[in-house]
């Protein structure tokens, strides 16, 4: 399907030109260009099925083949594929995206919200000691985007010890 689409599409490199039209002398026709893999209806010719099966089944459309004219098919129950000139597309409705429905990821980690373990790091040490409130360097503040500076993790398994202050010298008086 790819390389049908890059035959047909004006080039750069030619002039803008397709190469379809450079190899044939005739312009590139874009009407029965379909969206790949929608649903579709092929007509199954009466004389390869019985009486009293279905004209069509649903299928998903799947590119046009290199030797027919038409479009080619894929029958979702039989995973066969079908060539056909005569088919209905539904091109909103899309099959294998019932198939596979990717689950959303999400990445806390780059949130700007507090990190729960550093709220909690720091309420453990606040209760047990109520007076002491921990130094302004420890406290998590989301850098702004024009920092130049990165921020590292602060590391969750030591303890916190809060800084020990300097005892008062005294000097001996002159």
């Amino acid at each position: 399907m790819a390389t049908y689409l890059l035959n047909i599409l004006p080039s750069k490199t030619i002039n803008f030109e397709s190469p379809l039209k450079m190899l044939y002398q005739k312009d590139p026709s874009y009407s029965h260009l379909r969206v790949f893999g929608c649903l579709c209806y092929p007509l199954i010719p009466s004389t390869t099925i019985h009486i009293l099966q279905p004209r069509s089944t649903p299928c998903v459309f799947h590119g046009y083949p290199s030797n027919h004219r038409g479009y080619k098919c894929l029958e979702l129950s039989s995973n066969k594929i079908i060539i056909c000139r005569y088919v209905i597309f539904d091109e909103t409705t899309f099959p294998y995206a019932k198939i596979h429905t990717p689950k959303p990821t999400t990445y806390t980690f780059l949130d700007d919200d507090v990190s729960p373990y550093i709220i909690n790091h720091l309420l453990t040490q606040t209760q047990s000691d109520p007076n002491q409130s921990p130094p302004a360097h420890q406290i998590y503040q989301p850098s702004s985007p024009t920092s130049n500076h990165q921020n590292t993790p602060p590391n969750l398994n030591s303890s916190y010890q809060p800084p020990t202050s300097p005892s008062p010298t005294t000097r001996p008086s002159p």
